[in-house]
């Protein structure tokens, strides 16, 4: 019986047995926190993730209207 030894999929460095390393399919979007109130000149950050947590994590975001918000980094 053979058995591959493949990566955890979560960037742990730990191997595991015959698990694949393709990332699962997004289900949905969490931001924390579900909403803010921000005054002209105040800076919060948001955070985003992926869920389930196994799935690519990467996001874009994007401000309709730059006059009014503005993404610095992701």
């Amino acid at each position: 019986m053979e058995r591959r030894l493949l990566g955890c999929g979560r960037r742990c460095g730990h191997p595991t047995v015959g698990k694949s390393l393709t990332p699962a399919p997004p289900e949905s979007i969490e931001a924390t926190p579900s909403s803010m109130t921000l005054r002209v000149g105040e800076t919060k950050e948001l955070n985003v993730s992926v869920l389930p947590p196994d799935a690519d994590q990467t996001v874009g975001v994007t401000v309709d209207d730059a006059t009014i918000a503005r993404v610095s980094s992701i």
